[in-house]
């Protein structure tokens, strides 16, 4: 199977026996994720994203299609583990003679990315909310043993009730111990990778934090740290020299949250929170400055007590 043959399945097909295809929302040679509207069981009448692999991925010799099996059978494996209404429920997994799937619900209005687009220009505490959520979800993730490592905008998640939640376990890790090394290619987006992870290859929940540390900061400042055009350039400064503040792009950023964001992307993980329950914490003391200030507008006011 092949990129082609994912965005081509015509919408009514009818997918395991109960799901009726809408529409083809990502495709690429090794799976495709389809918006269908169940017929059968519990969840029929509800419309959920499916992920598709080829069953000859578990078997195929190729390296990329054994990635994308291992891939899918770890979503559904770890998934099964999470239960958070900031994660993206993971609803059952489906196998026949051709295809591997599993059923999702379905998040109406796509990832956060375009969100990031405007929200650095507007009032810092529109981007409260959001911040909070993903911590809530990682905090989430992390309990039930899980390090995500691929938090990035493209895997966080909005639901047409405006509900924000992480998606995309692919290359998440069951953490049976504090640290784990990694003797492949570095994965995840550069942007947001660890600086231990391209200094060491290693990696732990601390990365998570790191990682959600740079999406507050582009949410705040539309940048990242480090923006050298050359990636290598970028890889070699972020594993060797320490994150400029955001207040640099931002200067009216109060500094407690400026603290929060700084203490989140330390280059050492030592130096960063050691626990997303730290990061609560320090968010609900953001809050808490913001909902001290005499000068928010009345939506401001709500969407801070909806954050906490």
């Amino acid at each position: 199977m092949n990129k082609d043959f994912y965005e081509h399945i015509p919408p009514g097909t009818h997918l395991f026996g109960r799901f009726s295809l809408i529409s083809v929302i990502a495709a690429s040679d090794t799976c495709g994720v389809f918006k269908v509207l169940s017929t059968w069981g519990e969840t029929k009448g509800r419309t959920l994203a499916l992920k598709i692999t080829s069953i000859d991925s578990l078997t195929n010799n190729s390296a990329k299609a054994r990635l994308a099996a291992d891939s899918i059978m770890r979503e559904i494996h770890l998934l099964s583990k999470i239960r958070s209404k900031h994660v993206v429920e993971a609803i059952d997994w489906f196998q026949d003679d051709c295809f591997l799937a599993y059923s999702m619900e379905y998040m109406g209005r796509g990832c956060i990315e375009s969100l990031l687009l405007d929200l650095f220009e507007q009032p810092m505490i529109e981007a409260l909310p959001l911040l909070s959520s993903v911590a809530k979800g990682l905090s989430d993730i992390h309990q039930a043993g899980v390090v995500h490592r691929d938090i990035k905008p493209q895997n966080i998640l909005i639901a047409d009730s405006g509900e924000i939640k992480i998606a995309d376990f692919g290359i998440a890790e069951r953490l049976l111990g504090k640290r784990k090394a990694v003797c492949e290619q570095i994965t995840g987006t550069i942007d947001f990778v660890s600086p231990e992870y391209i200094k060491d290859g290693i990696y732990d929940h601390r990365s998570d934090i790191y990682a959600w540390g740079i999406l507050s900061y582009l949410a705040l400042t539309g940048h990242v740290p480090f923006e050298d055009q050359s990636v290598v350039d970028a890889l070699a400064r972020k594993a060797s020299e320490n994150p400029i503040s955001p207040h640099f792009y931002r200067p009216e950023l109060p500094p407690i949250l400026e603290r929060t964001i700084m203490k989140a992307i330390a280059r050492k993980p030592e130096q960063r929170f050691q626990s997303m329950h730290e990061v609560l914490e320090a968010l609900t003391e953001v809050h808490q400055y913001f909902t001290r200030t005499s000068n928010l507008p009345p939506r401001s006011r709500t969407l801070i007590n909806e954050a906490a």
